[in-house]
Parts: C-alpha cells; sequence; structure tokens
C-alpha cells in the first residue's frame, strides 16, 4: 500500500499502527484511518491506475529497474 499523506497522528503514532478501511470507486481509492491509542480518524483520497489501460513494454522495464532486484523479468514473471 502506499504511505498515505499523513505519516503519524498527532499523537505520534505511524500511520501503521492504527487501523484502516479501503474504499475503490473507479479511479479513486479512499483510505479511512483511525488510531486506537487516541481515536482520531482522517481519510486520504488516492488516483489509482486504471485497470483497463494497456501497459508499455517501457512501463514494465522501469517498474523492474526500481524494484531494484536479482531476477530478470521471466523470472518475476514465473515467480507466484
Amino acid at each position: 500500500m502506499p504511505t498515505p499523506a499523513i505519516l503519524r497522528c498527532d499523537c505520534g503514532r505511524p500511520w501503521s499502527e492504527c487501523v484502516y478501511i479501503v474504499q475503490r470507486s473507479g479511479i479513486h481509492r479512499w483510505l479511512y484511518y483511525r488510531c486506537q491509542h487516541c481515536s482520531r480518524e482522517w481519510t486520504v483520497q488516492e488516483d489509482v491506475a486504471d485497470l483497463e489501460t494497456p501497459v508499455s513494454s517501457d512501463e514494465v522495464l522501469e517498474v523492474h529497474r526500481l524494484l531494484d532486484v536479482e531476477a530478470d523479468l521471466v523470472q518475476l514473471f514465473k515467480a507466484k
């Protein structure tokens, strides 16, 4: 999951310790966070990729480069 815009609750707890719910609608995703320590709530809206849009080979190569893994693309596609 992407890192939300608010990295910490006001009480200092990291977002990874908070409870969250994800709602997805079309090209948007909303993440509803709640801190279990202080009960503060906040919402983050993210744009998501359109799954109907084809991915180019250049985009695949760029993601592979960013992954910084030892495996080549064939090995990655075979991995389960």
